[in-house]
Formats: structure tokens, sequence, C-alpha cells
């Protein structure tokens, strides 16, 4: 009889066991499920972007009757490296699609020397504050592929011209600030082709960038029209809002 009653006690104590352990597993399962963080997808969020853009500057010239210079000096201009910052959002509008609109700096020029009886060495600089608005398309959500392409509108606020020409072992050296036959705004068409990779919170872009300028620096009644354009490699953090 007493043999009967322990042994009663034990199975009761086992099922009571186990019965406890069916339920902690479950809710160590649920628990789990509600731990496990879900990442967010790109395509419906906001981001604010810091971007900072490295590459190569140069003009292109188109020169007309009233303009008289060396074109053979104009020709043998040189490339210079530059970069551009700008701080933006992109925002969904639609499905994939996508807009990004920013205000950013820019600087770019070009570089000249010309060796001989007569030594020519000039760099000229421009500083800008650009408003960039694009559209792009996307897809992916951790990683995605992105074009984008828009228009962009640029104050020059700065112009430096640094010169120096040799005759004969004389050296004469000139610095301008500002030049009063420049356009003070200026239109640009601006692309992107890249990569973004997406955390929880950070966001992470890599792209091509070209720019071109549509009007001229300068004013038409100077006789010549100089469009600077830009490529290079853009990179850029971003935060989810």
């Amino acid at each position: 009889m007493n043999k009967q009653i322990f042994f009663s006690l034990i199975l009761t104590l086992l099922s009571i066991q186990c019965i406890s352990q069916i339920e902690t597993g479950k809710k160590n399962g649920s628990s789990k499920k509600m731990n496990k963080i879900i990442l967010p997808d790109s395509t419906k969020t906001n981001f604010v972007f810091f971007s900072y853009s490295r590459g190569t500057s140069f003009r292109k010239l188109e020169i007309t009757e009233k303009f008289v210079k060396n074109q053979t000096q104009l020709n043998n201009e040189i490339k210079i490296p530059t970069f551009n910052l700008d701080l933006s959002l992109k925002s969904q509008f639609k499905k994939k699609y996508f807009y990004n609109f920013g205000l950013g700096y820019q600087k770019y020029g070009e570089d000249f020397k010309q060796e001989g009886d007569t030594i020519i060495n000039y760099q000229t600089r421009y500083q800008a504050l650009t408003i960039p608005l694009k559209v792009g398309f996307q897809t992916g959500k951790k990683i995605n592929c992105f074009i984008s392409t828009g228009l962009q509108g640029q104050m020059i606020y700065e112009y430096q011209k640094k010169e120096s020409i040799t005759i004969a072992g004389s050296e004469k050296s000139t610095s301008t600030k500002k030049v009063n036959h420049l356009n003070s705004f200026g239109i640009a068409s601006i692309s992107n082709i890249g990569i973004q990779y997406n955390l929880p919170i950070f966001s992470f872009a890599l792209s091509g960038e070209y720019i071109y300028q549509l009007n001229s620096i300068y004013n038409q009644e100077k006789g010549i029209n100089h469009k600077p354009y830009f490529y290079g490699v853009k990179i850029g953090v971003g935060m989810r809002l």
C-alpha cells in the first residue's frame, strides 16, 4: 500500500514537471519571436543623408565671334581633382520610386600651364551653393540598387583666379577674388547610379555621380559659353526618420 502511494506521488511530480517544461518552452519560443528585430522596408522609410563626392572637374568651352583668345591655350587646360558636399532628404513617393532634395557645396575649376619663352600658368576656382532635386528608382530591401536623375540649382558666391606669367625670367603674378561678368545662378543636370546598404537605423550609399552645367558661367556678352562638369564617386551616410 505504501509502495503504491509512493509511486503515485512520483508519477504525479513527473507529470507536473513535464507540463511545466512544455509551458516554459512555449514561452521561450514566443519571447524569441518577440525579441526578433525586423528590419524596416527601405522603400517605405525616409532617410537624411550626408554625402561626400570626390572626382574630377573640367569645362566645355564654346567660343563665339565676340571672344578672341588663343584656342590652343584653351585646349591645353587640364582637369583638376575636386569635391562636393551635400545634406539631403531621400523619401519614397510611390512604390520603388523616390525623390531626393537637399542643400550642398560644390567646388570646381581648371588649370593651365604653357612652357616656352613665355611661361603662362593659371588656376581658376569656383565655389557654389547647390540645391539638387532628383527623382529615382530603386529595388531591394536590405540592399538597394538605385538610379536617379534631376536638376541642380547653383549659386556661385566666389570666383578666384591665380595667374603667373614669366617673360625672360621676370615673373608677374595676379590674384582675383571677384569678377562682374559671371552669372550668379546656374542650372545643371545631375545623375547617380549605385547601391545602398540598410541597417535598422543607419544606411550607407555608394554611387557614381555626374554633374553638367546647362547654362554658361560667363554672361553671353563676354562671347564665351563656359559649362563646367564633374564626375566622380559619391559616398553617403544616412539615418532613418
